[in-house]
């Protein structure tokens, strides 16, 4: 073999070394890309409010002491369930699947609170027995004057089961009805955990 030939088989093995050290790389991204499985569309469990809609400024709630209903869910994400005289059936699922799909949260814990607004006034041991099941659950009564504005606001008379996620600035902007799974709500919930910077 000539000095010539040499060289141009090392300048041949050369340069297919270098298209293999800078193609390589593309043309396995290109086969991974083609190949995986491509993930379901992206879906809500939960329906969005469309817009969100502001709770009212003036409205005033009574838990161990008045509080204005803005500020009962000022900087935190609320999860809040409707409830009447009774809470039974749908209204302690859906308490208890608010419960497990905050716990889901792991260190965002603390960045989600649970509210149970009351429209009517409860039995003593009603309310005894939800704080003994529900120690994080905030318990607050709307005074029968604003009664109708709750349920205006969420189209809940206390009878659903329904949960309602309100953002940490005061606006109500999803809910998942009866049937909804506490697995759905959670994978919700951390969504919108991660993607915000408030609360």
């Amino acid at each position: 073999m000539s000095v010539t030939t040499a060289n141009r088989t090392r300048n041949r093995v050369t340069l297919l070394l270098l298209l293999a050290v800078f193609a390589g790389p593309l043309l396995y991204a290109a086969w991974v890309y083609n190949t995986m499985e491509r993930p379901a569309r992206m879906k809500n469990h939960g329906t969005l409010v469309q817009p969100p809609r502001p709770l009212p400024e003036d409205l005033t709630l009574r838990g161990t002491e008045e509080i204005a209903l803005k500020d009962a869910f000022a900087g935190k994400w609320t999860l809040v369930v409707v409830g009447g005289t009774e809470c039974d059936g749908a209204c302690r699922l859906a308490l208890y699947k608010s419960r497990q799909s905050r716990l889901a949260q792991g260190e965002s814990v603390r960045r989600v609170q649970r509210i149970y607004l009351l429209l009517a006034d409860a039995p003593g041991d009603t309310l005894a027995r939800l704080r003994a099941d529900h120690p994080d659950l905030r318990i607050l009564r709307v005074p029968v004057p604003e009664r109708a504005r709750i349920v205006a606001l969420f189209e809940d008379d206390g009878s659903g089961g329904s949960v309602y996620v309100v953002d940490p600035l005061g606006n109500y902007m999803m809910r998942f009805d009866g049937a909804f799974e506490a697995k759905g709500l959670a994978q919700d919930l951390r969504l919108l955990l991660r993607a915000s910077q408030i609360g």
